[in-house]
C-alpha cells in the first residue's frame, strides 16, 4: 500500500470473474457495436472514457451507464504530457473537467481513473488521492491498437486469460476517430464466448476488485 493508495493491476484469484475494460470512447459506432454483444453474453464491463468524447456524445455515455456498465475517467485528451509531468493543480483541473461531464450525464459519481498508456508518475498519485479516484490499470493488454486480425487477438488473451484478469481493449483510437476497430468487436465477441466455456464472469472493475459500497 503506497502512501497514496495502491495502483490496481488486476482482481485477486479465487472468485471465477475478469474484467473488460475499454479505452478513449465513446465512439458513435463502436460503442453502440460493443455494448450489444455485451448484453449478448450478459457481461458487464468498464469504459474509460475520455471528457472530450464525452462531451462530444452525452447521449452515449448515458447509454452505457443505462446498460449497467461502468464509466472511469480517461484524462480530458488523452495527453501524455499532461499525465506525466503537469503540475499536480493542471491534473486534478483536467480530471475534475471530465469527471463533472460522466457525472452530468450519468447522474454517478465517478470513482476510478486511468492515467493516459497507463502512466503513472508520482505527481499523479497525490492528486487521484484528493480525488477519490482509485487508479485502475490491467494485467492482459489485447494489444488492438496493433490493428491485427481479430483471430491474433483472441490468440494472445486466449494464452493468458485467467481469474482476476482485467483486460484492456480500446472503444477507438484517441486522436484518430475514422480507424477501423470492427475487429475488436470480433475478438470481443469470441474471449466472452470463452469466458463463458471456463465458467469466468465478466464483471465491473469496482465488482471484480471489491470496491462496490467502500473502499479497498
Amino acid at each position: 500500500m503506497a502512501l497514496f493508495g495502491t495502483v490496481h493491476w488486476k482482481g485477486t484469484s479465487g472468485r471465477r470473474m475478469v474484467s473488460f475494460t475499454f479505452d478513449d470512447g465513446p465512439h458513435p459506432v463502436n460503442t453502440p457495436r460493443l455494448l450489444d454483444i455485451l448484453a449478448a453474453h450478459g457481461a458487464t464491463a468498464t469504459f474509460f472514457m475520455t471528457g472530450a468524447n464525452v462531451a462530444r456524445f452525452p447521449e452515449l455515455v448515458r447509454d452505457v451507464a443505462a446498460r449497467g456498465h461502468e464509466i472511469g475517467c480517461h484524462s480530458f485528451n488523452h495527453c501524455r504530457n499532461r499525465t506525466m509531468f503537469a503540475i499536480p493543480g493542471r491534473q486534478m483541473q483536467e480530471i475534475r473537467a471530465t469527471n463533472a461531464l460522466i457525472e452530468r450525464a450519468t447522474g454517478k459519481a465517478v470513482t476510478l481513473y486511468r492515467p493516459p498508456h497507463g502512466l503513472v508518475s508520482p505527481l499523479l498519485l497525490p492528486v487521484c488521492w484528493r480525488l477519490s479516484l482509485k487508479i485502475v490499470l490491467w494485467n492482459l493488454n489485447s494489444y488492438d491498437f496493433r490493428h491485427e486480425h481479430d483471430s491474433v487477438v483472441v490468440a494472445r488473451i486466449k494464452k493468458r486469460l485467467a481469474d482476476g484478469a482485467i483486460l484492456l481493449f480500446h472503444e477507438c483510437h484517441h486522436r484518430d476517430a475514422t480507424i477501423d476497430y470492427s475487429y475488436t468487436a470480433r475478438a470481443l465477441d469470441q474471449v466472452l464466448a470463452q469466458c463463458r466455456s471456463a465458467n469466468l464472469e465478466s464483471v465491473t472493475v469496482s465488482r471484480l476488485l471489491g470496491l462496490e459500497g467502500g473502499c479497498l
